[in-house]
């Protein structure tokens, strides 16, 4: 087991940078090799270590194995997943002709290939505009924030795999909410269509950092009534509330980045 040994040490000084998975096998006696499988049966295991040699592992050797999962890998063992599941929480701040507002969501997402992602969230945000009502002789200028719940499904497909990959994002769903200037009766449900480019980078954990820029469409209607100082004013809207937004994010991926195999 000496040239065993020496090989183990050797393993670990090898660079990570390349884009093979390899594994890395724990043997019975205490000492591990690492290497790309070439070939593997119910006897033996053909490993090609760091000095591009292959050698030969009795299965009956290995006590454990451990993979390296599929994933992109760049220099300074960087990486993105290439498949599993990931939790997306994202801050943002929205413009429209009302003004500026924050907005958030959360969302539960797959990779369902190595260049689409599909998923499913929840979230807040406020969003205004303003128009003027004929009242008799005048108008009035009526303002309406919109604080509403979207509930919706995104995806995403990336435009190429670096180390800074960029991606093509959209989302559709409806939105749950009420304005806070008028009364219960108001209605702030309705239709959600968003879309826009990200960009996200490559880090050494499982937690990835994002940036995309969103243009937003939030369908509102209702019946509201505004109490204006010579009365109250009751009328129908149908509002669409157009936003761009630009918002910050943490990608935490529910899979390990190593894949453990124990073998009897």
């Amino acid at each position: 087991m000496i040239l065993t040994v020496f090989i183990s040490q050797g393993s670990f000084s090898q660079s990570e940078d390349d884009s093979e998975n390899k594994s890395t096998f724990y043997t019975k006696d205490g000492t591990s090799i690492t290497g790309r499988i070439v070939y593997e049966d119910f006897l033996i295991i053909d490993l090609v270590i760091f000095t591009g040699d292959t050698i030969t592992i009795k299965n009956s050797d290995i006590a454990e194995k451990v993979e390296l999962k599929d994933h992109f890998r760049y220099p300074k063992r960087r990486f993105h997943y290439k498949e599993g599941f990931h939790i997306d929480g994202n801050l943002g701040l929205g413009f429209s002709e009302g003004g500026a507002y924050a907005y958030s969501d959360v969302s539960l997402n797959k990779r369902i290939t190595t260049k689409i992602t599909a998923g499913l969230g929840i979230g807040s945000q406020t969003l205004f505009t303003s128009f003027q009502l004929p009242a008799g002789a005048t108008n009035l200028n009526i303002r309406i924030s919109n604080r509403s719940i979207p509930i919706f499904a995104q995806g995403k497909y990336y435009v190429n795999r670096h180390r800074r990959s960029m991606y093509i994002h959209g989302r559709l769903g409806y939105t749950v909410g009420k304005s806070p200037e008028f009364n219960a009766n108001v209605n702030n449900n309705g239709f959600l269509a968003a879309y826009g480019i990200g960009f996200t980078k490559a880090t050494k954990g499982r937690v990835k950092t994002f940036f995309q820029i969103t243009q937003s469409h939030n369908y509102s209607s209702g019946t509201a009534l505004n109490q204006d100082i010579n009365g109250p004013v009751t009328f129908d809207y149908n509002i669409w509330f157009n936003r761009l937004g630009m918002s910050f994010g943490l990608e935490y991926n529910l899979s390990s980045k190593f894949k453990r195999t124990k073998i009897n």
